[in-house]
């Protein structure tokens, strides 16, 4: 039976360096060729997925957390904020004094002194900022004026908690805890409300006129609940926070441990 199988990136396909393991590459590819249907599922901007991880070979995308989604090379839905939703955002974060960045499907936009912020947190993650991805991929801007087409923001390091911040931002947009914790205490991301894994991965399923019982994915953070919980099998990697492991159907090994690949063999129960 043709499984459709979602995958999260950080964490859960890639380790703490960005790597993907040789043994989930492997299991992707063996997936692949019996016939399943094996997906990105990730909080990333389409602009934040790199040609190595693509290079691992999936049938489509699930992005910015539910935001975006692409199967085949053709995008079927692509979520944003209007210009008046994403800037109402942003002069709270700035009034606040909250280092962020709002990303789009094809940048991450920040301001200078969030720059500066991310310049040292990879640093201090070991990371070479003249070569990093992530870091010279995204583009400084000097204000926000002309900035429009955000699919999410995140924020970083503040005295504000995240329950805090669901009332400051209000009932329109979801917040939760980043799951990087390099970025500081309280950081957080914020997205539109009704956007998530859960609902991309329905768009997909939809496409190819495909059912629910024939889903399952694997993922390791906060953003990776509601899909665990929608699809048919949900499995939670070993290096995953304690709400992913409560919601899950099976627990399998750490990332760096062949978590990934024992997590497909359990789903094709090979």
């Amino acid at each position: 039976m043709r499984k459709f199988i979602f995958i999260d990136i950080d964490g859960t396909l890639t380790d703490k360096y960005g790597s993907v393991p040789e043994s989930a590459a492997k299991a992707i590819s063996h997936a692949r060729s019996k016939g399943h249907k094996v997906f990105i599922a990730t909080g990333r901007s389409r602009c934040e997925i790199f040609d190595y991880v693509l290079n691992v070979g999936f049938d489509g995308i699930v992005g910015a957390a539910g935001g975006y989604v692409e199967v085949e090379g053709k995008v079927i839905e692509s979520c944003t904020m209007t210009k008046e939703e994403s800037d109402r955002i942003i002069n709270i974060l700035q009034k606040n004094n909250i280092k962020f960045s709002a990303e789009a499907d094809d940048t991450v936009y920040n301001n200078a002194e969030t720059q500066m912020f991310l310049k040292d947190v990879f640093t201090s993650m070991g990371r070479d900022v003249e070569t990093d991805l992530f870091y010279n991929m995204m583009t400084r801007v000097e204000n926000f004026e002309n900035i429009d087409g955000i699919n999410k923001i995140l924020y970083y390091d503040t005295k504000i908690s995240v329950d805090e911040m669901k009332k400051v931002i209000g009932s329109k947009y979801t917040v939760i805890p980043y799951t990087v914790s390099a970025f500081g205490r309280n950081s957080g991301e914020i997205n539109i409300k009704g956007i998530t894994k859960a609902r991309g991965i329905e768009k997909v399923i939809e496409y190819y006129g495909g059912n629910l019982k024939d889903t399952a994915a694997i993922g390791d953070g906060e953003n990776d609940v509601e899909m665990l919980n929608f699809v048919n099998t949900g499995v939670a990697m070993g290096n995953s926070c304690q709400n992913v492991l409560k919601c899950a159907d099976f627990v399998t090994d750490n990332v760096d441990r062949d978590g990934l690949s024992k997590a497909l063999c359990y789903i094709t129960k090979e």
